[in-house]
């Protein structure tokens, strides 16, 4: 290789580098700020838990904004968190109920059963909200299809090139969101359904042992 090709390539190896490097520094970065929010949340857990231990009687006011703060979200109910806490796994449960809340409800005076799906014909059964997930997911596909749907056309020389970049610009944006949407929503159902699960099944296990 010449030095003229050496003064061409240098520059583009030299970004190449300098841009892996880079994102090889924002990601330990972003590692160590995880690392110490961990910290920060098993320091705060760890307080606060003692503390309910050593004070059953605490504040209702510092007891909420506990549960409110362990939740890591203003927009989640102190007492469902407190109800989470109680579960075998209440890392998993939680995430689970913040990603999916809009499915359920809260009842705080339920016992060990205080999750549930919304009151709706729809998910009134396992069977129909197995349904909907399906028909979501189902549906999701055949959104993600069309909207690939032209290039097959194109490639397959039914269509011209031309037509079908236009119909691809037309139809494949509103297709993916379809698609984004109701995938999101079949998850949504999908850990809902997980969640309550395993309630009710710690719920059953606790009942028959106390029989």
């Amino acid at each position: 290789m010449g030095f003229d090709d050496w003064t061409k390539v240098l520059p583009i190896l030299t970004t190449a580098i300098f841009g892996a490097t880079t994102a090889w520094l924002a990601w330990n970065n972003h590692l160590d700020s995880k690392k110490n929010a961990w910290r920060e949340e098993y320091k705060f857990a760890k307080i606060f838990f003692d503390d309910l231990l050593a004070n059953p009687n605490m504040h209702p006011f510092a007891r909420k904004k506990g549960y409110q703060a362990i939740g890591g979200n203003k927009d989640l109910s102190p007492a469902a968190v407190e109800h989470l806490m109680t579960l075998q796994d209440p890392v998993a449960a939680l995430s689970d109920y913040e990603y999916s809340r809009s499915y359920l409800r809260h009842q705080r005076n339920a016992g060990r059963r205080q999750l549930s799906f919304i009151d709706s014909r729809l998910f009134a059964t396992e069977g129909r909200r197995r349904v909907w997930r399906n028909a979501m997911v189902s549906v999701g596909l055949i959104f993600y299809l069309i909207a690939f749907t032209p290039w097959a056309l194109s490639t397959l020389q039914l269509i011209s090139d031309s037509l079908a970049f236009g119909l691809t610009l037309a139809v494949a944006p509103p297709s993916i969101w379809a698609t984004i949407f109701l995938w999101k929503e079949a998850a949504q159902i999908s850990r809902a359904m997980r969640l309550l699960n395993i309630q009710n099944q710690e719920a059953d296990a606790h009942e028959s042992g106390t029989a």
